[in-house]
């Protein structure tokens, strides 16, 4: 199940991914343009396994976020379950894609989040 993210026009973001789960993670971000971003990873408590800047084109952009686990280390692969929400405090935005293996139901086995700031006026 893919989400699309739409990110503001000329902004520099940062997206990072973290696991919480035994199972490999595969997340898979494609930008409007260019090469798909692919990271993999395990582990619990948080575990970092992405982390990148962009920069926005002039035009609101718009990622896709795919995420998939293997419970067989990486041999095939099975689309998780994913949900996503938005937050935002004072200048501070954030994106977040939560993702579910099906071990357990607690969707944060990956966790996709897409932060920027917004210029205060």
């Amino acid at each position: 199940m893919s989400i699309q993210v739409k990110l503001p026009a000329n902004t520099r973001v940062f997206i990072r991914a973290i696991a919480n789960a035994a199972w490999l993670q595969r997340v898979t971000i494609t930008p409007p343009s260019g090469s798909p971003i692919v990271w993999k990873g395990s582990g619990e408590g948080n575990q970092p396994f992405g982390d990148i800047q962009v920069t926005t084109s002039g035009k609101i952009d718009t990622y896709t976020v795919n995420i998939e686990h293997s419970s067989d280390g990486g041999n095939s692969w099975n689309s998780s379950s994913s949900t996503s929400g938005d937050t935002s405090i004072a200048s501070l935005r954030a994106k977040y894609i939560l993702s579910e293996d099906g071990a357990d139901s607690d969707y944060n086995d990956a966790v996709v989040e897409f932060m920027w700031w917004i210029p205060l006026s």
